[in-house]
């Protein structure tokens, strides 16, 4: 702790300087002074943690330097000492926060208990401000790491309904936006971009009415949704100027801060649901567009925009197939490894590489699989090692790879998934299950479960329900006393007419038939 003595009278000074020096060996004196100039100057080069100051000064009472000190200092722990004790000081310490008025002489006796309870605050204080720096830090990181994920999540794994729920409070957005790839060039480097840096600014000069949520720097590529937080009135002309606008103002900002020259792709607006498809126009106007800086999916000339079209149909049709571990997806891959054949080296090998990184999201979707553990950063150095003439192939074979790892569910899993739903929808089959609803508590895509379960059960998941429904509505017209409408709505029909219809097709009889055979 840090402490500055302020007296006229130098020996006062040296005594009270032992008192402390003796009784709290690490206490530091960090100056003194006499009068108000120096006590001033003092607290601003030094920065005390504590000050003593006589009342009895040269020129003024130390009350009026308290006063001018309170103006800048609010909380500054201050030790008075007076020698004569009256009312009217008391009141004044008491208006100025005095730590303790001390009547003189100073000694260890009135003055050291003073100085602990100081410290005891002072280090207190230090704690809690380093836990609130610490806490801000943490949610500052635990910020950036939700908007990664949620871009990630967005763009590799499409699942865009439940983190836009959770996260669109926080993010303070709208359910709509575009997508910004900023694209370092290849001879720049990257590993000096304070992220923290470049995120400040370009939220700082983004359009109004938007926020930008970005990942950092990933293989000299940064991926960038521009979100409304409130409705854009702009006519779509307008709209396009604006985000080219704001494109310019990023590219200048890495040129003038880092010195690094990047090239930027601008995909349309999207709701939340389709950003990947605006990642996919933004990525593609620039390679369309080699010679621009600045590219944006509207300024693709047609012919040029329709085979985008047909690559972005091919690329669905493969990864469908690769989920339903289709051989065709090869077929879908070599014509795509074509359409590439004019890109860059270092664009073909990117996109590579995001591709066979969709293809094992893919193939986890319907079901386990061994790519559960694959090594992406061994992916990506064979792909930096690999000769162009050699990357249609080996892409061919790692396609190759991952559709023949989908494991086939073995029997017990099978059973397994079946006896969890079974028991799910005897449970619960007076509410609205869906098929999709049903699949997710086997985590697997609704088109595979539905094959799954047919095979399994040997009928499909709706006459399985029905078949469980109708069921328990006989149960119920046989030992209960509740109406056939009653009925109806508890095993989960909402309609009586309807219900009467499935009853009667399932059974042979209508419910009311059904009722008067059981009463005779």
């Amino acid at each position: 702790m840090k402490v500055l003595i302020v007296d006229k009278n130098a020996n006062e000074i040296k005594r009270i300087t032992n008192i402390i020096k003796r009784n709290m060996k690490h206490v530091e004196i960090t100056g003194y002074a006499s009068d108000r100039r120096n006590t001033l100057i003092n607290i601003e080069e030094c920065n005390p943690e504590v000050i003593i100051i006589s009342k009895e000064l040269e020129y003024e009472s130390g009350f009026s330097i308290v006063e001018e000190i309170r103006k800048s200092h609010f909380n500054l722990p201050i030790i008075l000492y007076s020698l004569e004790e009256c009312m009217n000081d008391l009141k004044r310490s008491l208006e100025l926060r005095l730590s303790d008025f001390i009547l003189a002489p100073v000694t260890k006796h009135n003055l050291i208990p003073s100085l602990i309870k100081i410290e005891e605050q002072v280090q207190k204080s230090k704690k809690e401000l380093e836990m609130n720096k610490n806490s801000e830090l943490v949610l500052k990181k635990g910020k950036e790491a939700l908007e990664f994920g949620f871009i990630y999540s967005v763009l590799f794994s499409g699942n865009t309904k439940n983190p836009w729920k959770e996260l669109q409070s926080i993010f303070q957005t709208r359910n709509k936006g575009y997508v910004m790839s900023l694209n370092i060039m290849p001879c720049e480097k990257t590993d000096f971009i304070p992220y923290e840096e470049y995120n400040k600014a370009i939220n700082k000069n983004a359009p109004y009415g938007y926020r930008c949520i970005m990942a950092a720097t990933m293989e000299k590529q940064i991926v960038m949704f521009v979100m409304e937080t409130r409705e854009n009135s702009l006519d779509e002309k307008s709209r396009k100027m604006q985000q080219l606008k704001f494109a310019e103002a990023i590219r200048k900002f890495f040129l003038s801060a880092f010195q690094i020259r990047i090239a930027i792709g601008i995909g349309s607006e999207r709701s939340i649901d389709k950003l990947a498809i605006s990642y996919e126009e933004a990525l593609r106007s620039m390679q369309i567009e080699r010679n621009s800086v600045i590219s944006h999916i509207e300024d693709i000339a047609l012919g040029k925009y329709m085979k985008g079209q047909y690559y972005m149909e091919l690329e669905s049709r493969m990864l469908q197939d690769v989920g339903n571990k289709d051989l065709n997806a090869l077929e879908s891959f070599t014509t795509i490894l074509g359409i590439m054949d004019d890109y860059k080296p270092e664009d073909k090998k990117s996109k590579i590489l995001e591709l066979l990184i969709l293809s094992t999201y893919e193939s986890k979707k319907n079901g386990p699989s061994t790519l559960d553990s694959i090594n992406y950063m061994q992916m990506v150095k064979a792909l930096e090692k690999i000769e162009m003439q050699e990357l249609n192939a080996w892409a061919i074979r790692e396609l190759t790879y991952i559709i023949h790892s989908i494991k086939e569910n073995s029997e017990e899993h099978s059973f397994g998934i079946n006896r969890n739903v079974l028991k799910y929808i005897e449970t619960h089959f007076n509410e609205e299950l869906s098929l999709q609803e049903i699949a997710s508590l086997a985590n697997v895509s609704p088109q595979y479960f539905s094959r799954l379960f047919r095979e399994k059960m040997g009928m499909t998941y709706v006459d399985y329900l029905t078949k469980v429904r109708i069921n328990k509505a006989v149960e119920l017209l046989k030992y209960s006393d509740k109406t056939i409408q009653e009925i109806c709505y508890d095993v989960g029909y909402k309609d009586p007419n309807y219900f009467s219809r499935v009853f009667k097709k399932i059974t042979g009889l209508s419910p009311k038939e059904y009722m008067e055979k059981r009463v005779r």
